[in-house]
């Protein structure tokens, strides 16, 4: 947003500037020929954005009070873009987090980035069920992990070679850490 917020006591938005701040973004719809009335309002709590639903405001003790009523079914996932390495075939982005005695944890740009992943360690090891894993959850669909088990790799070798790869894990590294 390109609207300046401007708070009481350093923290609180005051009525006011809630009320400059819709006539901004309804003047910004109207000058890219959108029509306020068709525009939704999404209401992000940090993990998901939510389609707004209802809206009460009152005057209390403490000020304004609004609520926001949101619907669960209406909850839109952010999208989040899946992108590979350039000129890897057989490989993915992986950003290690540091290996441990047990495994080594790294980020992965997408789910789909991570189920290739969880292909080619299964592919390498020979086998359809592995120790290693794709931590995925979908209240954290931006943290999404791959770890490796210590009990498949020599972890802290496949975190040492990706770091080397420029975050990039492939087909190579893997055979060369597999136990």
């Amino acid at each position: 947003m390109n609207k300046t917020v401007k708070y009481l006591n350093g923290e609180t938005m005051s009525l006011a500037n809630l009320i400059e701040l819709a006539n901004w973004a309804e003047g910004n719809a109207l000058n890219n020929n959108g029509n306020p009335h068709d525009i939704p309002v999404v209401v992000s709590s940090g993990r998901y954005e939510y389609s707004l639903h209802t809206v009460s405001i009152g005057y209390g003790r403490n000020g304004m009070i609004v609520s926001l009523g949101m619907r669960d079914d209406k909850k839109l996932l952010p999208v989040v873009e899946d992108k590979r390495p350039n000129g890897e075939k057989y490989g993915e982005f992986w950003c290690s987090r540091g290996s441990t005695d047990h495994d080594v944890s790294g980020f992965v740009v997408s789910k789909e980035a991570g189920e290739r992943l969880d292909r080619l360690v299964k592919l390498v090891l020979e086998k359809n069920e592995t120790e290693s894993w794709l931590d995925y959850r979908d209240y954290e669909p931006n943290r999404i992990q791959y770890k490796f088990s210590a009990k498949e790799f020599n972890v802290e070798k496949l975190s040492e070679l990706s770091e080397e790869n420029n975050g990039v894990i492939n087909l190579d590294i893997l055979e060369i850490c597999k136990k």
